[in-house]
């Protein structure tokens, strides 16, 4: 399941965002995993996740919002301080 949010993840980068890298880190602290995608694209924020997932559009978003649900995990969107990468954060307990 961690492999297709990381799949769908990387294919909504290289597909929307126009971005020149894409870097993923994957680290185990205090029982979760946590795996971080960089990126210098256009990205989303977390207020645009949670609409599209009330909306009728971005099936893909969806798909990547249930998956996390079913880990019992959390999928977070944002911009970093300097305004210039997008990071996605997905953590999950790591006996998932």
């Amino acid at each position: 399941i961690v492999f297709r949010v990381v799949q769908e993840l990387i294919n909504n980068i290289l597909k929307h965002s126009n971005a020149g890298f894409i870097h993923l880190t994957q680290n185990i602290t205090d029982g979760k995993m946590f795996i971080r995608i960089h990126h210098d694209g256009r990205g989303i924020t977390q207020k645009d996740f949670d609409n599209v997932n009330l909306s009728n559009i971005g099936l893909g978003l969806k798909n990547i919002s249930s998956r996390v649900r079913i880990l019992h995990g959390r999928i977070l969107f944002e911009k970093d301080p300097s305004q210039t990468y997008y990071k996605v954060t997905l953590e999950v307990p790591s006996e998932e």
